[in-house]
């Protein structure tokens, strides 16, 4: 976007060279080898124009991103026990300017979280690091909204409703990946992992325990396949006191801390049969 747009759109949206934005410039090499950049941006402004995207929806896409890239420069300021940002800082206006919010609510709410009880409404101060994933919390929670949007709209336009109409079969294709294990796991690695498991588990159910206990019915001579079966690792992250919901319990305590969580889910998951899956490593890990 930076290379490819025009000076006078690169003006109106407030955009400068990669690296004056953090969310550009960690990489530190802006430059790849036998990559146009400029190349790139036309190729894709011209296959939203081929699904329908005109240049005054592309140029609000590109508004959003560059709203996006402000709120990664928005210095929060580090005291003691919390973090404070103030409304002029001069990152949060152009970013609330292009994103169409207000400064005001906006510098308030990276720095503060509202717990809602039966009876009352609790507010509290973030200290800096808090302050900091608030604020790349709401850059991706946005990210996220628009490429959903773009999906919605690309799939609108290459089926219409009439030719849903017209459609009478369906074929799937599912590619199927297990755990990914890294040095570093991060939680949306989790996520993922997690979400393949659910899928791994739904192709188990129907291809071969299902269909399995349709040979048996019908007296079909098989060779039954073995496979295993990974619900008990399912039950460990989605139980009513699984991995899940046991973050969310300690999500929503004032004084709620990852090593709690972690102790939790020691005392919770550390006993049958989730203990199969889930276990306490041998060496504390340090971040």
């Amino acid at each position: 976007m930076i290379e490819g747009l025009s000076e006078e759109k690169k003006s109106q949206l407030g955009l400068m060279g990669v690296e004056n934005f953090f969310y550009l410039n960690q990489g530190g090499v802006p430059k790849i080898d036998n990559v146009d950049d400029a190349k790139e941006f036309k190729d894709t402004c011209d296959a939203l124009s081929l699904v329908g995207i005109n240049e005054d929806q592309q140029f609000q896409i590109f508004k959003v991103l560059a709203g996006l890239l402000y709120i990664g420069n928005i210095q929060i300021t580090k005291s003691r026990n919390e973090a404070m940002v103030s409304s002029d800082e001069p990152n949060l206006v152009k970013a609330c300017e292009l994103l169409g919010l207000d400064p005001v609510s906006f510098a308030k709410w990276i720095v503060k979280k509202q717990i809602v009880t039966r009876s009352e409404k609790i507010v509290s101060n973030l200290n800096h690091a808090q302050s900091l994933v608030a604020r790349d919390s709401v850059a991706k929670y946005i990210y996220s909204s628009l490429f959903d949007w773009l999906t919605d709209h690309v799939n609108a336009n290459l089926c219409t409703e009439e030719m849903q109409a017209k459609v009478e079969t369906f074929i799937g294709v599912l590619d199927i990946y297990g755990f990914e294990h890294f040095a570093k796991n991060s939680f949306e690695q989790f996520c993922i992992n997690y979400a393949n498991e659910k899928l791994q588990q739904e192709f188990t159910q129907h291809v071969f325990k299902l269909e399995q206990e349709e040979y048996v019915k019908e007296e079909i001579e098989w060779s039954f396949i073995e496979f295993a079966d990974n619900q008990p690792c399912i039950a460990a992250i989605e139980n009513r006191l699984g991995i899940l919901s046991l973050l969310d319990e300690e999500s929503r305590l004032p004084a709620g801390t990852d090593q709690s969580w972690i102790e939790k889910m020691y005392q919770t998951l550390i006993k049958p049969p989730t203990d199969k899956v889930f276990k306490k490593p041998r060496f504390e890990y340090h971040q």
